[in-house]
């Protein structure tokens, strides 16, 4: 009788069994991929076609009511925008609309003050998306000294993804105005600040950027102001006083960990 013991080596037959087996796996794993990463980019498709579609209407909207032999001024009565009222009552989280002229980016701002992050992954109607949407800091207000808007960094360029041209001056100099609409006014700020930052540890004492929203007083706003003009990339030339209001638009960059692209801008009374 024959003993058979282990020898650590599988017969070719049961080599091959595995190789295909493995073959198979990683097929269907790459496959798998391949389905999803269509479908996300389909998603993320329509989702760029229904705010281009927003911000088709809006500015349909806008312009109805400049060419009025009377223009309305909602702002004054409280009342909100004529262009996005049907917004409003679609997604009461509406805080109002960001667009830079001849770019992608133009887009909604959503405002959750009770749910700081809730906008990261979701899109304006609530559903998930990997794009999530603009939104504001959770503590900005209306008349803060700096409102802060985030949006995710994606590789087609859509959302923020373009701001990183900001890195260019000539790029700068041909978008240095941002409209940044409430529901019942129409702003505009210039851009005073283009540069790389990251979200520091909870015990760091430098200054962080994304913490300064209302400042306590003159010395405190001028501070930050210094910070915003010793990190820029290039000078704007444009001058930063007490009583500016900021806009800071922020996203993701990835030349150090948890790394940041800012882009500061100060409101234009008069455009």
């Amino acid at each position: 009788m024959k003993h058979f013991f282990y020898t650590g080596k599988y017969p070719k037959t049961a080599k091959k069994k595995i190789y295909a087996v493995l073959t198979l796996v990683l097929v269907g794993i790459s496959l798998a991929a391949a389905l999803y990463a269509a479908y996300e980019a389909h998603s993320l498709y329509k989702e760029q076609e229904k705010f281009k579609k927003m911000a088709d209407e809006t500015a349909i909207n806008q312009k109805a009511l400049s060419q009025a032999s009377k223009p309305a001024k909602p702002e004054e009565n409280g009342a909100i925008l004529p262009q996005y009222a049907k917004l409003a009552q679609q997604n009461p989280n509406l805080y109002g609309w960001v667009k830079i002229d001849d770019t992608p980016l133009n887009y909604p701002v959503m405002h959750t003050p009770t749910d700081p992050q809730m906008y990261l992954r979701l899109n304006f109607d609530n559903e998930y998306s990997i794009a999530g949407s603009i939104f504001m800091d959770y503590r900005c207000r209306k008349d803060s000294d700096n409102l802060i808007l985030y949006g995710h960094n994606m590789k087609n360029g859509t959302m923020f993804g373009s701001l990183l041209n900001y890195q260019n001056e000539e790029y700068w100099k041909e978008h240095r105005v941002i409209h940044f609409d409430t529901l019942y006014e129409q702003q505009n700020y210039e851009v005073a600040a283009v540069f790389f930052d990251y979200v520091h540890n909870k015990n760091d004492q430098g200054f962080k950027y994304y913490d300064f929203i209302d400042a306590e007083g003159e010395e405190e706003y001028n501070r930050a102001v210094s910070f915003f003009k010793e990190k820029s990339i290039y000078d704007t030339g444009v001058f930063l006083e007490y009583g500016d209001q900021l806009l800071t638009l922020s996203t993701c960059s990835y030349h150090v960990k948890n790394g940041r692209f800012v882009v500061v801008a100060k409101k234009l009374e008069h455009y």
